[in-house]
């Protein structure tokens, strides 16, 4: 047997298994899968704390290439938060580009280096 499709935020275990199976016989398998590296960024508004829907950020790695299929652009949702999943062990920068409405940009870029199986949290 082998797993084909991981669930989201995890690594696909790559190790297949066998099993024999016997008339009237039940066997069980078991696959771990690792958690895969992953990025939140929250963003807040700096007097409440409260979540901000609609901030656009830029997300690329160290050497300017930008990350996703949006040309490297993510928006908050209603919970002010972008969680992205599957990200190589790489340096990140992340920037925001577009403040919510009624709201100042916060333009200073954040730089994090993300490791294999760990989510890494940027609070703008």
């Amino acid at each position: 047997m082998e797993e084909t499709k991981a669930p989201d935020g995890y690594v696909l275990e790559t190790v297949s298994q066998t099993v024999q199976i016997n008339a009237g016989d039940t066997q069980t398998l078991t696959f771990y899968n690792k958690p895969d590296s992953g990025l939140l960024i929250t963003k807040l508004d700096k007097r409440a704390g409260k979540p901000l829907y609609g901030a656009v950020f830029k997300v690329t790695k160290d050497d300017g290439s930008v990350v996703g299929n949006a040309n490297g652009r993510y928006t908050t949702d209603r919970n002010g938060t972008i969680h992205i999943y599957g990200l190589p062990t790489d340096t990140y920068v992340v920037t925001e580009i577009e403040a919510p409405d009624g709201y100042t940009l916060d333009s200073m870029p954040q730089t994090i280096k993300l490791k294999s199986g760990e989510t890494h949290e940027l609070t703008f």
